[in-house]
């Protein structure tokens, strides 16, 4: 990343990154802070350094819905078939 004529320093980040978000944690910053998601964890970044991470508890996977993972890993179902079934929560009967 460059900044006006230096470059900036790489962050390597644990996991690929999913979402990005930038916000204003103060009111009077001169540059918004940035969100970045990766895995299960969000990384605050101010004034382009690393300020924050915050790890996100585990949280249960829907049977249904790793049952419809399963069965695509296994490619037994099409990716259209496979969101459409996810949506209506009837992965059992398409999948079988």
């Amino acid at each position: 990343m460059w900044a006006v004529a230096h470059k900036e320093p790489e962050h390597n980040l644990l996991d690929a990154p999913v979402a990005i978000s930038c916000f204003n944690a103060e009111p009077n910053a001169k540059l918004p802070s940035l969100a970045v998601a990766a895995g299960s964890h969000v990384y605050i970044y101010r004034n382009l350094r690393p300020y924050y991470k915050f790890m996100l508890p585990p949280e249960e996977v829907n049977d249904e819905e790793q049952l419809c993972w399963s069965v695509k890993a296994l490619n037994e179902a099409s990716f259209c078939n496979l969101f459409g079934v996810a949506l209506c929560g009837v992965c059992v009967c398409v999948c079988a």
